[in-house]
């Protein structure tokens, strides 16, 4: 059958039946198609139009599934260089993961020699062009209500960690246990309220 086509196969009227002698008296028509060349349909990073999130995958949809078997590292070539990136195939998806970078554009070149399931290849070389945009922003510390600083380090720390926050505002209260009872009424009512409630304690800076 030519490839790329579509086929109409129909048969009768007059078909016999092989459990009886009535014949078909409407003639019975089926449709499909055969496969098409391998060909790229999208790419893309993520769910919208917008610019990707660092580490985000990078996703290649084909129209035909592809030959798993067949994958050589040769396939897929990405610039920059992205070490330790992983490639996998899913059907008629081919997914690059690795660590991309925020406000960096890669560029992932793809083999004609990629070949989908029914033995054709992707036939020409393609490159695709992927945004990545700046993650979004973090400030993650200790996830417990009570902290112990180390008494014994020579200068004792409390780490927090921020990914594109350039300023950190700090409030600092000097408490004694007296004052715990009114710390959890603060803590209770910090997420029920519009305005943040005062914490308990005398401000130290």
């Amino acid at each position: 059958m030519p490839a790329s086509s579509p086929i109409t196969i129909t048969i009768g009227p007059g078909t016999p039946s092989a459990e009886g002698p009535r014949l078909t008296e409407q003639a019975q028509t089926y449709n499909f198609s055969t496969y098409y060349p391998l060909v790229v349909e999208s790419a893309q990073c993520s769910w919208n139009d917008e610019d990707c999130t660092p580490l985000s995958p990078m996703r290649i949809q084909f129209n035909n599934p592809l030959n798993r078997d067949a994958y050589e590292e040769s396939w897929v070539e990405v610039s920059p260089a992205l070490p330790g990136a992983t490639v996998d195939i899913q059907g008629s998806t081919l997914i690059v993961s690795g660590p991309t970078k925020g406000r960096t554009s890669y560029d992932v070149t793809l083999s004609a020699a990629i070949q989908d399931t029914f033995g054709q290849t992707l036939g020409k070389t393609q490159t695709l062009r992927f945004q990545y945009g700046s993650a979004p922003a973090v400030l993650s510390g200790p996830d417990k209500i009570l902290v112990t600083l180390d008494p014994s380090a020579a200068q004792p720390t409390l780490d927090l960690y921020t990914i594109n926050q350039s300023r950190l505002q700090l409030r600092i209260y000097a408490v004694q246990p007296a004052d715990w009872p009114a710390f959890q009424r603060y803590l209770r009512d910090y997420n029920q309220q519009d305005d943040w409630p005062t914490p308990p304690g005398e401000k130290v800076r």
